[in-house]
């Protein structure tokens, strides 16, 4: 996996995180609420991180 890749990967992963966070924030939903969906899709978003990393790893390391 090339360089371009993994800054487009990684700017996707940012961009989706960005829109989520905002998306949560700007809903009427209680603070309670709300800071358990921001942790649910932080967690989320942690594991699609992990998991593409470790691909991508995978690739470079087969190279």
């Amino acid at each position: 996996m090339n360089n371009t890749n993994v800054k487009m990967v990684g700017g996707v992963l940012a961009g989706a995180a960005l829109g989520a966070v905002i998306t949560l924030l700007s809903a009427p939903d209680p603070g309670k609420k709300t800071r358990r969906k921001l942790k649910k899709e932080a967690n989320s978003l942690q594991k699609s991180f992990n998991k593409s990393i470790h691909e991508a790893l995978k690739k470079v390391k087969s190279s």
